[in-house]
């Protein structure tokens, strides 16, 4: 459960999706097939209109060993789409190496980033066939 809770966040965990179904999550009767994952909250600007109040990255955020155990998981149980998000996610040194792996397992890629430095990256996005980027 811990890892669950460390992909969808600590500041806006679904508590009630865990709180209520737990019974399922741990029977696996339960998989969830699309996972939007907080990759850091390290932003490069800090927009008004951000719900995730980012800036600064957290002290307890996911290392790359972490979110790859993670993925392998979620692929197990069926996931098929993984979206990345933040913050702003290309901030993360990690991040392609993240995705990477994702599609290496057969699961689907989303990115929502910021933009301002999608232009220099198009190409790693583009190995990574992401599905799509907001």
């Amino acid at each position: 459960m811990e890892i669950i809770r460390k992909i969808l966040g600590k500041k806006y965990i679904q508590e009630y999706i865990l709180r209520n179904y737990r019974s399922e999550l741990r029977k696996k009767a339960l998989h969830p097939r699309l996972v939007q994952w907080i990759a850091t909250y390290k932003c490069n600007f800090k927009c008004d209109h951000c719900g995730t109040g980012a800036g600064d990255p957290l002290p307890d955020e996911l290392n790359t060993k972490q979110i790859i155990a993670a993925i392998d998981s979620l692929a197990k149980i069926g996931t098929y789409f993984f979206s990345v998000t933040g913050g702003e996610p290309i901030l993360r040194d990690d991040i392609f190496e993240v995705l990477k792996h994702a599609k290496s397992k057969g699961i689907a890629i989303g990115l929502v980033s910021n933009g301002y430095a999608t232009q220099d990256y198009i190409e790693k996005l583009k190995d990574v066939n992401c599905l799509s980027l907001a």
